[in-house]
């Protein structure tokens, strides 16, 4: 845990988004959600349970600020007429609309395209990128 107590001393954000998804942060060591969130897809693409959680408590409850604003991604495959398309939803802490939100959103619609692609490689069949749902329990301005 060494580096936690001076994160929590720094006014500056010690983590990304891309390291919350890609390499959270936990006790045990770093995992990779998208990884665990294809392999819970590949086995059954009707799954709710293809969930990206960027909340951290060993480390957020030290911080003094910045905790992330982004909590969670839940990405579900649906099927149509033999094509599948891959949702994404993400719930939000907080958002400011003016500074931060157009660039959250193409990010994150960014990465799941690439999930997208990613998903289609583990399964061997076209995945597009399909809605993008944005939930913000407070945006501000």
């Amino acid at each position: 845990k060494q580096g936690v107590a001076e994160n929590a001393l720094d006014t500056r954000w010690p983590y990304t988004y891309n390291q919350r998804i890609s390499e959270w942060p936990g006790s045990e060591g770093h995992i990779n959600q998208v990884e665990n969130a294809l392999e819970r897809l590949a086995e059954n693409l009707d799954t709710r349970r293809a969930v990206i959680t960027t909340r951290c408590p060993e480390l957020d409850c030290l911080l003094k600020e910045d905790i992330p604003c982004l909590g969670e991604i839940q990405l579900r495959a649906l099927e149509d007429e033999g094509e599948i398309f891959l949702d994404m939803l993400t719930i939000w802490r907080s958002r400011d609309l003016l500074k931060a939100w157009a660039d959250n959103v193409i990010a994150l619609t960014y990465r799941g395209k690439r999930i997208a692609e990613m998903l289609e490689e583990k399964i061997g069949r076209k995945v597009h990128f399909g809605s993008y749902t944005d939930f913000s329990n407070t945006l501000h301005i």
